[in-house]
Formats: C-alpha cells, sequence, structure tokens
C-alpha cells in the first residue's frame, strides 16, 4: 500500500527529521508522484537559496550600538 505524503511530510523529508523508513518511502513517493516531487524540488532550491542570504545590520547601527554600550 502507498501512503500518500503531504507537502509537510516532505518538508520534514528535507530537513532529516523522517526516520531511514519513513525517507525510503517518500523517495519511492518522489518517483512516482511528478506533483510531489516538483514540490520536493521547489522546496529544495528555495531551502538552498535561503541558506545563502547573509543578514547583516547596516554600518551606521554597528556604530549606534558600539557608542551606545561605551556610555
Amino acid at each position: 500500500m502507498i501512503k500518500n505524503f503531504t507537502e509537510n511530510d516532505i518538508l520534514l523529508y528535507i530537513y532529516g527529521e523522517v526516520d531511514a523508513l519513513e525517507a525510503e518511502h517518500i523517495e519511492i513517493a518522489l518517483l512516482v508522484d511528478n506533483e510531489l516531487n516538483n514540490f520536493f524540488l521547489e522546496t529544495t532550491y528555495l531551502k538552498s537559496a535561503i541558506d545563502t542570504i547573509k543578514i547583516a545590520p547596516c554600518e551606521q547601527i554597528i556604530e549606534k550600538i558600539i557608542k551606545e554600550i561605551s556610555l
């Protein structure tokens, strides 16, 4: 019997939050379900894009914080 996997199941799989047996079942489902596979591909692409974003405060904010601390 093939289980119907949800987008939430795929997110758990992407983040390594499923056991080995569940991962194997998801991998099989990804091979036969084009819609699920498309969601997986889009989500892994977005995850990798998000992982490359570097967030840092502007120099003016850093200077204000340093000035405030040294008072």
